[in-house]
């Protein structure tokens, strides 16, 4: 089988290796499409303290061709998306119930053009659901983990920071799933008409004051904004929460802790998701299937990989995923 080898730092290439045996509680999946996620290019680029050579990718959607045989509920042929985190159930964060950040789960292997998945990491999908818009359920689990941990009695009106698609996710997902009052900052005039289709309003942010008077209850940033961490208060109500979903390019920042104390802010960090949450993320991925798909701005072949990157990092593009067959 095919598979996309990232060798070393900016080094990938495409290679030819076994397709794997199947185990009693396994299942191989013909992978169809994966997405390609900013943390697939920081690996690429080498900013990242990995092990190479890696298969990277790790939001992977396709079919059963093969299963193993103790698996009940599975059958060849049907269309599932992966859960690429094998998680081992014995490290201490697992022992402490903190599953996304199991100690052991690696985020890589679906660049690939089959992959041999524990059954308890694949999710059946309907039949009629395009499998471009299930390679959003991982992103989309990481938003769902997120206002998981938040305490919604209270809160009605949700700033969101950042149109990179982990910001157009969880304005989608405050508004289609929690049923909140959503306002989404950024940069992007086209995406901001993107989040305003589904009832989201879209804010253009510039080098002036940020164009908000109103206060929020929640404050969620996935990327870092100085001038609303800045002074939190001109945005939060008292007892507001702060959310931070997504590495922060240059994360230091000098906080007023005195702010954060006088106000009651509640700050709140998430990293990952959970199986529940992966789960949950697919079930909103059926009902909204034609509305997601739009988010993604094109279609790769392998051989393009490192195109998608270069298009990736010079913000061409919302969302890109890989094709692994033709």
């Amino acid at each position: 089988m095919k598979i996309i080898l990232c060798e070393a730092p900016r080094k990938i290439a495409l290679r030819q290796t076994e397709i794997p045996r199947v185990n009693d509680h396994e299942v191989l999946v013909k992978i169809e499409y994966c997405g390609i996620c900013s943390y697939d290019l920081k690996r690429f680029l080498g900013l990242k303290k990995i092990s190479y050579p890696v298969v990277l990718g790790h939001e992977p959607a396709g079919e059963v061709v093969k299963i193993g045989a103790k698996v009940r509920g599975l059958k060849k042929r049907d269309r599932v998306a992966v859960d690429v985190k094998e998680r081992c159930g014995e490290c201490p964060s697992c022992l402490r119930g903190m599953e996304s950040r199991c100690e052991q789960a690696q985020a890589s292997g679906g660049f690939s053009r089959y992959m041999l998945v524990p059954v308890q990491n694949v999710v059946k999908v309907s039949p009629d659901i395009d499998l471009k818009a299930v390679t959003l359920t991982e992103p989309l689990a990481c938003i769902f983990h997120g206002y998981g941990k938040m305490k919604w009695r209270g809160i009605r009106d949700l700033l969101i920071v950042g149109d990179g698609i982990m910001g157009i996710l969880a304005g989608f997902a405050g508004k289609m799933h929690r049923n909140k009052n959503v306002t989404l900052l950024g940069h992007h005039r086209k995406r901001l008409e993107t989040v305003r289709s589904f009832g989201v309003a879209g804010v253009l942010s510039g080098k002036n004051p940020i164009p908000l008077s109103d206060l929020f209850d929640a404050v969620v940033l996935t990327v870092k904004e100085e001038k609303i961490l800045a002074d939190l208060k001109r945005f939060l109500h008292p007892g507001g929460t702060v959310l931070l979903i997504g590495e922060m390019k240059n994360g230091s920042f000098p906080f007023d802790l005195n702010m954060i104390y006088s106000n009651e802010f509640i700050l709140i960090g998430s990293n990952g998701y959970t199986p529940e949450d992966f789960r949950d993320a697919l079930a909103l991925i059926e009902k909204y299937d034609p509305l997601l798909k739009s988010f993604i701005s094109k279609v790769y072949r392998m051989e393009e990989l490192e195109t998608a990157f270069r298009d990736l990092q010079n913000k061409k593009i919302l969302k890109g995923i890989l094709r692994l067959h033709s």
